[in-house]
């Protein structure tokens, strides 16, 4: 018969034990392996067959119609949203109005700051035809165009200054203003020539220590001389005047070589040399500085007939020009009243009804200019 196998050893033994652990392990892997192929493979067959039995059952028979629901609301909120826009926007003109502390006509001068309006003088470039002849600049210009509506504004100014004190005659007038930039200077040159103009002796006088402004219309080079020179003793009142270039009126200007901090208006010296003008002139007006600035200013208006203040339209503020009455009327100085400078004639709704700027349209035809 067969011979028996040999038995293993043990060695033999425990690797064929390995083996077959290994084996089982390998054996369960790949059963893992396959049970989840096959489970994907299944899921892949449903969803094919799926995908191939869904079919549309519905078929565009016609295009739907937009309604107009959606529209005519959007048009009813679009013009509630204007409306309320306008409404709004009134409502801030309204508060702006109301807020607004500026001066912007002699209605205002007169009920609110309890002063004597004297008259508006316009913006040049609003009381032209042609942006040439404003070119000129209102100094020159009031010279030249004497039949403008410009030159008038001027010559009624001056004549409502002349006759704020009636009954007493007004020689020395004092120009001044609360802030710089108000048209002060320019004002002083503008009533002086248009009063040398019609026939008056007039003297400009430079009280402005800081600015010396009317040294922008002197004829040649600046002078060696001037107000302050005079005051000293240094030169007399003919070799420290200056003719006017463009008008009969003398100048008494101010020299830019010195600056004094001593206050030269309350002297004595002053006091003659007004006596001195006030002989040989028949209207004195001094250019001073702006009261809410300069002390000094309240000094030399006391010496003055009559004192106006200029105001610039819709620049200068009521508290401004109601602080400057306040210093004035602690000097118990004559004021003739308010003037307002740079009003712009194109701009007549700024204007109260009282006030003729309000209208230009309607006059400026009758001049040349």
């Amino acid at each position: 018969g067969p011979r028996p196998k040999p038995p293993l050893s043990p060695r033999k033994l425990a690797g064929n034990n390995r083996a077959l652990v290994k084996l089982n392990e390998l054996q369960r892997n790949a059963d893992a392996v396959r049970s989840l192929y096959e489970t994907l493979l299944n899921r892949y067959k449903e969803t094919s067959t799926e995908k191939g039995l869904q079919r549309t059952d519905a078929r565009i028979v016609s295009n739907a119609a937009v309604s107009g629901a959606a529209n005519s609301r959007t048009s009813i909120l679009l013009m509630l949203a204007v409306l309320a826009s306008v409404a709004a926007g009134i409502v801030a003109v309204i508060i702006a109005e109301l807020l607004d502390n500026r001066i912007s006509d002699g209605s205002t001068i007169e009920n609110e700051l309890e002063m004597s309006w004297l008259g508006s003088i316009p913006l040049l470039a609003s009381a032209v035809e042609t942006p040439d002849a404003a070119r000129l600049g209102p100094e020159r210009f009031v010279v030249e165009k004497p039949l403008s509506s410009f030159a008038e504004a001027i010559r009624s100014l001056n004549t409502a200054i002349l006759f704020a004190r009636v009954g007493n005659p007004t020689q020395v007038i004092a120009i001044t203003s609360s802030l710089p930039g108000e048209g002060k200077t320019t004002s002083s040159i503008c009533l002086a020539r248009t009063l040398a103009m019609s026939g008056k002796k007039v003297a400009l006088v430079d009280c402005d220590l800081r600015q010396r402004a009317i040294q922008r219309i002197l004829p040649g080079a600046l002078p060696n001389a001037g107000l302050l020179e005079l005051l000293n003793g240094e030169v007399t009142l003919q070799e420290a005047m200056v003719p006017d270039a463009l008008s009969s009126a003398q100048i008494l200007p101010l020299s830019s070589a010195k600056y004094t901090p001593k206050d030269i208006f309350s002297s004595q010296a002053m006091e003659a040399l007004l006596a001195d003008l006030r002989s040989r002139f028949d209207v004195i007006i001094l250019d001073t500085a702006p009261v809410l600035l300069v002390a000094e200013t309240r000094n030399v208006i006391t010496l003055a007939d009559t004192t106006v203040v200029m105001v610039r339209w819709r620049k200068t503020s009521k508290p401004a020009l109601a602080a400057t009455m306040k210093l004035l009327s602690a000097t118990k100085v004559h004021v003739a009243g308010a003037a307002l400078t740079q009003v712009d004639l194109t701009q007549p709704a700024g204007t109260a009804e009282s006030d003729p700027a309000a209208y230009y349209k309607s006059y400026r035809k009758y001049y040349s200019e």
